[in-house]
């Protein structure tokens, strides 16, 4: 997510220039039931280091591994 400096046109010889990266925005991530923390967790950290809001929903058919990674990330 850092800036990159471009070289500038030669036109406008004191300017710089750079290319800024923005995030996406909002980003949900469901986990699956086999494997429902690493579903989970991978991509949202992925997620959150781009700088996005995540929304994380995990499998309802694991509601001890649900609580746990809620208590968590909390």
């Amino acid at each position: 997510m850092k800036d990159i400096p471009v070289d500038s046109s030669y036109y406008c010889i004191p300017a710089t220039s750079k290319v800024h990266h923005e995030p996406l925005g909002v980003v949900l991530v469901i986990s699956a039931w086999n494997f429902p923390a690493w579903t989970l967790i991978n991509p949202a950290i992925s997620a959150i280091a781009a700088g996005n809001v995540v929304f994380m929903k995990p499998s309802e058919v694991t509601p001890h591994c649900s609580a746990s990674l809620r208590k968590l990330v909390e």
